[in-house]
């Protein structure tokens, strides 16, 4: 760029003879995307594509969006822009094949609403015409599980080697490589050469139900060739490894990749769910309700009868400890030495029965915690790629650092809802930040 014209104060005459510089500037706008959910909380992956590419601070890595009802995406933009997301598990910088609800910014700001459609429908992921007021343009669109699995990234048998675990053998590298290229049954037989040349084998029993919500969101789904091949391989090996580490013939798996439901984990397809090893069922939900569920008589060994009064004495306990607290901290500001005296003395009391009751609670529920269950945790805490493990005995929101696991009190919703199988999360930071 030139120097600036210089004006004489005397006769207001430019030096140059072309004294005008006309530039052209186009309005600083926003474009607002907006998910609504209706299947619950989602922290979804998401990277944003302007002009073609992709924005700075998603270069290496997603970032996370918070959908309760509804989340928020707001980008920069400038009148001409043409911007476009990426989701889920395709927004990991390894991919970012689908440029999703572009929207090319005119000389307003931008609101589109993506609203999440369960059912079986064939919309595409693109924003009907606008509603326009003098300040904004407002768009719809919606979010089906055809799109969902759209961009949904399907593994291919060459990105299996490099996402499994450090010593994973050549026999359960390649029938890891034969889930992504395609199962004709249900079933998968891995056979490896032991330690001492021994011959192990496990057969896993991958999720088939019909009634599962792939097949009531998604047209045409099947399974095999849309659902398993949508989980990082690291899964399965994760499992596979465990199992023949300890002897376990048989894994059956509840759950893999979905969408629209649960845990955003697996909508990237980084959840694997199972619900048997062996005959051992993983369920406990008898704890809390006192009755053997319905259909799963083969739970009854996992509580026992004392393991219930326990539980309950366990229970009373601690809600005469929150009372006790309660009563100790109101006492403590308006109540006579005396009773401020009582409320501590019941409140130390209190502390000691709850700490007593509940290390009986768990020496019976380790009592009674089948010994293929324990040795099949221990495995997957020694798999680098796992990163998260909820069962019905122990719940560990983080398995890479030093905080032991928690026992499984069934008191909170995450509690509850793994009451009755095993989850593992797999470890994938470019996916899943």
């Amino acid at each position: 760029m030139t120097q600036p014209n210089i004006i004489a104060k005397a006769s207001a005459k430019p030096i140059s003879g072309n004294p005008v510089c006309v530039v052209g500037c186009a309005m600083p706008l926003t474009v607002v995307f907006t998910i609504h959910s209706q299947s619950g909380p989602i922290n979804l992956p998401y990277a944003v594509r302007v002009n073609g590419q992709i924005l700075s601070e998603f270069k290496e890595k997603p970032k996370k969006l918070a959908v309760t009802n509804q989340g928020s995406i707001t980008i920069p933009a400038q009148s001409g822009d043409t911007v476009a997301l990426h989701l889920g598990s395709d927004a990991s910088a390894d991919w970012r094949q689908e440029q999703l609800y572009a929207v090319q910014v005119n000389d307003k700001y931008v609101k589109v609403h993506i609203r999440e459609k369960k059912g079986l429908h064939k919309d595409e992921a693109k924003l009907a015409s606008p509603k326009s007021s003098a300040t904004h343009d407002e768009y719809e669109a919606v979010l089906t599980g055809d799109i969902w699995m759209r961009f949904s990234h399907r593994y291919s048998p060459d990105e299996v080697l490099p996402r499994l675990p450090a010593g994973t053998s050549a026999e359960v590298a390649r029938a890891v490589q034969s889930i992504y290229q395609g199962l004709r049954t249900g079933l998968l037989t891995v056979q490896r050469t032991g330690p001492q040349g021994q011959a192990q084998q496990v057969s896993l029993h991958f999720p088939t139900d019909k009634s599962d919500n792939c097949y009531s969101n998604i047209s045409g789904f099947d399974m095999l060739n849309n659902g398993l091949t949508r989980v990082h391989p690291g899964g399965y090996a994760a499992l596979i490894n465990a199992a023949l580490d300890n002897g376990v013939g048989s894994v059956k798996m509840s759950s893999c990749w979905r969408p629209m439901v649960g845990s955003i984990v697996h909508r990237v397809g980084l959840g694997l769910d199972v619900n048997y090893l062996d005959a051992v069922r993983f369920n406990r939900e008898e704890l809390k309700t006192g009755k053997t569920p319905a259909g799963k008589q083969d739970a009854d060994d996992n509580v026992s009868e004392d393991e219930k009064q326990f539980y309950k004495a366990w229970r009373a306990a601690k809600q005469e400890l929150e009372v006790a607290d309660k009563e100790e901290k109101r006492l403590s500001k308006v109540g006579t030495d005396e009773k401020k005296k009582a409320a501590v003395d019941r409140l130390k009391n209190a502390s000691t029965a709850e700490v007593d009751a509940k290390d009986a609670w768990n020496t019976e529920r380790n009592k009674h915690e089948p010994p293929k269950v324990k040795a099949f945790r221990k495995s997957l805490y020694t798999c680098p790629c796992v990163s998260q493990l909820f069962d019905p005995w122990y719940m560990d929101g983080n398995t890479r650092d030093a905080v032991p696991a928690t026992p499984n009190a069934q008191l909170d919703g995450n509690e509850q809802l793994h009451a009755h199988h095993l989850h593992i999360t797999v470890l994938d930071k470019k996916v899943l930040p």
